[in-house]
């Protein structure tokens, strides 16, 4: 993915841009700024950290239930919503998933997610790089107060600053990993 994203910015034209990721784009920016760091200029990245942390179950079942909706081939959102609420009952993270339904010509809403590639490569999605590597560029790190992806940072504060010299970290209270 932090490939396709040089490549995107090298297709753009852009100019030492700013990179804000959430979570696995939080992944991305952060391997792309480690493994190519005169692409962006600073970092934001969102309740993740740079380590190594094994995926929760409920990734397969978001990627369950996009293959459900697309084998049912609905023609309106309400049935994808009502199909994914099997897999995923929170409101907030299936509005989340079904930004990437798109109406197509003939009426029928697809994923434009490659949700296959993204369900085979789930196991190895949790990785991090394990490279001395560094970005010395500015970065700021947000977590969430009440998420779970905060503990790695009071656990391996050495390491962020080791790989991210210029790091900052701030937390928001009683805020979760979807922002609520």
């Amino acid at each position: 993915m932090a490939n396709d994203l040089a490549e995107f910015v090298k297709e753009q034209q852009l100019q030492r841009p700013v990179f804000l990721g959430h979570s696995m784009g939080g992944k991305t920016v952060m391997t792309l700024a480690l493994r190519q760091p005169t692409i962006p200029s600073k970092l934001i990245v969102v309740d993740i950290a740079p380590l190594h942390m094994p995926l929760s179950r409920e990734f397969q079942m978001y990627v369950e239930g996009m293959r459900a909706i697309d084998a049912v081939s609905p023609t309106k959102q309400k049935v994808a919503d009502e199909i994914l609420q099997t897999y995923e009952p929170d409101l907030i993270v299936r509005q989340f998933l079904l930004t990437n339904l798109k109406r197509h010509k003939d009426g029928i809403y697809r994923f434009r997610v490659p949700y296959d590639t993204l369900g085979d490569s789930l196991g190895r999605l949790g990785e991090f790089l394990t490279e001395p590597l560094h970005y010395e560029g500015p970065t700021l790190f947000i977590t969430g107060g009440r998420s779970p992806y905060r503990k790695p940072f009071l656990k391996h504060p050495n390491l962020v600053q080791k790989q991210f010299p210029r790091s900052h970290i701030e937390n928001i209270e009683d805020v979760g990993h979807w922002g609520r």
